[in-house]
């Protein structure tokens, strides 16, 4: 899957989890220290299929993006938290592990309508687009 790729690599680099509490599938668990990187695919993916049917490729989007509060200082964090991001997957192509393709398609930046602790956040990131070999799947 590609999310479960998406979340092993952001787990595995040391400067991204130096600056984020934690990186999650969907949504963090409740309680969560802020900044943390959220995962989620806003969409199904869309097989490219052989004239046999059989899956070649799949092209999926995924929303990548750090959350946090943007006062005092923080939200000069959360865009260094974006940018890594943006560096692991804003464009890669790495046909072993079965990325055929990764870039940024649109950037992500909008406040959360709610006040946490009464502390402002934002979401910031973007939307990434992936090709991906069959072997890794959607």
């Amino acid at each position: 899957m590609a999310i479960a790729y998406v979340v092993a690599t952001c787990k595995a680099d040391t400067p991204l989890m130096a600056m984020a509490s934690g990186v999650y599938e969907g949504n963090a668990p409740i309680g969560t220290a802020f900044p943390y990187v959220l995962v989620a695919a806003p969409s199904p993916g869309v097989d490219s299929l052989s004239g046999n049917r059989v899956r070649l490729m799949t092209r999926v989007r995924l929303q990548i993006k750090a959350v946090g509060y943007i006062d005092q200082g923080a939200y000069a964090n959360l865009t260094i938290i974006a940018n890594r991001i943006d560096a692991l997957f804003g464009n890669q192509k790495n046909p072993a592990t079965g990325i055929l393709c990764c870039y940024r398609e649109q950037e992500i930046k909008y406040p959360d309508p709610k006040l946490v602790s009464g502390r402002q956040v934002q979401h910031k990131g973007g939307l990434y687009d992936f090709e991906l070999a069959s072997t890794l799947g959607g």
